[in-house]
């Protein structure tokens, strides 16, 4: 997109407007047409008398070959949280803020009031105190993970260093797989690790509890 005279943090929606227009070679009516409302409402956003929704917007940019991104201070594109994160026994999601570990693994200030009992959570989460001493300065923290993430992240956990992968030698390390690895039953093809061998590829496999991954 052209760069504007406006400074970096105005927004400007009637003249982003004006631009998808000029970009798209199309009139009011002529825009107005493609997104389905009159040409005086095209005119009344341009002129700042009338808001539009998030939606509208993105599709006014659209007609113009345009779409809305959001950026962070370093103008990187920025995604949105994923869906399908995991979330609490009632089906509500878990506070944005705060970071998330696999049910097993109790917080220390909940082991006196823990009650085997009740239905074991889907995930624990830690206040803002604990958050900060557990996160690493300068590290951005990882997204809540769905079901399935939070099981592979368990597992990484639980298993520590894994052996390297056969015919390397060298002492078992830290284990880097991503987590596609720890979903599967082998190593993905772009793993740096390559501790598990490829489906189909004999080799040995790393120790594991029994039936933890359905291996009988």
């Amino acid at each position: 997109m052209t760069a504007e005279r406006a400074e970096p943090q105005d927004f400007d929606v009637p003249r982003f407007v004006v631009r998808a227009r000029r970009r798209g070679d199309l009139s009011q009516r002529d825009l107005a047409d493609r997104v389905g409302v009159s040409q005086s409402t095209i005119a009344a956003i341009e002129s700042g008398r009338r808001d539009v929704t998030v939606t509208m917007f993105r599709l006014l940019l659209r007609a113009g070959g345009l779409r809305v991104a959001v950026v962070d201070d370093a103008g990187q594109s920025v995604v949105p949280v994923p869906t399908g994160v995991v979330r609490d026994n009632g089906n509500r999601r878990l506070p944005a803020h705060l970071d998330v570990d696999p049910p097993d693994r109790v917080p220390t200030t909940r082991l006196s009031a823990f009650r085997s009992e009740r239905r074991a959570p889907n995930a624990w989460y830690h206040l803002r105190e604990e958050r900060d001493r557990r996160r690493i300065p300068g590290v951005e923290p990882e997204d809540h993970p769905t079901l399935a993430e939070l099981e592979a992240r368990r597992r990484r956990i639980r298993y520590g260093p894994r052996p390297p992968a056969p015919g390397v030698v060298q002492e078992p390390q830290e284990c880097q797989c991503p987590t596609d690895c720890w979903l599967g039953t082998a190593c993905v093809p772009d793993c740096a690790c390559r501790c598990e061998p490829e489906m189909g590829v004999p080799g040995p496999r790393y120790l594991t509890m029994p039936n933890d991954r359905g291996d009988g």
